[in-house]
């Protein structure tokens, strides 16, 4: 079963901070700040309300946590879940309407797999290995120097990958903020880019381009962008909506790499 861990209680995991101290002064805007650290965590989940998150790598097997917050104490309390090799990080509001703000910064080791949800958080993560699930609603979302299995998303924010390596069928979509994956090596896998009303630009920095490429957009008020030419140009109405939808092959055909907004501009760059 599951322990619900606040520093208070934070004993009964495997490892806490000397840091850890939720006593101190619980008037609003005075900084308060907490930690842990955890060995042999392999799944990582992290639930805010509005805090953002920065995840770092860490030099060992030791995942540590560093939370600091401006909320008055009366109506915040941060949980920490620990079950076997799986750690879950949640901002809890007891229901006391109140002011402040929140940043969780996670050190994590290599092979970590990790799921964000916000409402409003934005995420950051740099230098990782493993599966990443992000989803915000109006954070902004922004990893670089990745290996790995994505799906990141955000509805109203920016979602940009400044290189990747993938492992497996990735996923990154907006509503209306713009999208931006730039490659560090030839996918072999899947990729799905999609912007509502912002730029969905996926660039292969010099990498070759091989497989099915397939882009759409809003015929009146879109655009899409490509340095080669296309195999096949279609329209289609979806919604009430007249869409464009080009497409060209380069090689085998694999993997299928879809570009899609409905007002931006679908974009291939090459570097």
């Amino acid at each position: 079963m599951k322990r619900v861990l606040a520093c208070l209680i934070a004993s009964i995991i495997l490892m806490v901070s000397p840091g850890c101290d939720l006593n101190d002064e619980d008037d609003e805007g005075v900084l308060i700040e907490s930690s842990l650290a955890l060995a042999g965590i392999k799944e990582l989940d992290i639930v805010t309300v509005s805090g953002d998150c920065t995840v770092q790598p860490a030099a060992d097997d030791t995942l540590r946590v560093e939370l600091s917050y401006t909320f008055p104490e009366t109506c915040f309390e941060p949980r920490y879940l620990h079950e076997g090799n799986e750690l879950e990080l949640k901002e809890y509001f007891p229901g006391e309407s109140c002011t402040g703000n929140s940043h969780w910064v996670i050190t994590l080791p290599t092979g970590v797999d990790v799921e964000f949800a916000s409402a409003s958080g934005s995420f950051t993560l740099a230098e990782y290995t493993g599966e990443l699930d992000v989803a915000t609603a109006s954070g902004l979302v922004t990893v670089a120097d990745v290996t790995g299995e994505l799906d990141l998303s955000s509805a109203s924010g920016n979602v940009t990958v400044d290189g990747v390596v993938f492992t497996g069928a990735s996923v990154f979509s907006s509503a209306s903020g713009n999208v931006l994956v730039v490659v560090d090596a030839s996918p072999e896998y899947d990729l799905e880019l999609n912007s509502a009303s912002g730029d969905a630009v996926v660039n292969y920095s010099g990498n070759e381009v091989q497989g099915y490429f397939e882009f759409t957009a809003l015929q009146d008020g879109g655009e899409i962008s490509s340095p080669y030419e296309f195999d096949s140009e279609v329209t289609y109405t979806e919604w009430g909506h007249v869409y464009m939808r080009k497409s060209f092959t380069r090689g085998q055909g694999t993997p299928r790499v879809t570009v899609g907004t409905a007002s931006g501009i679908a974009e291939l760059k090459l570097n």
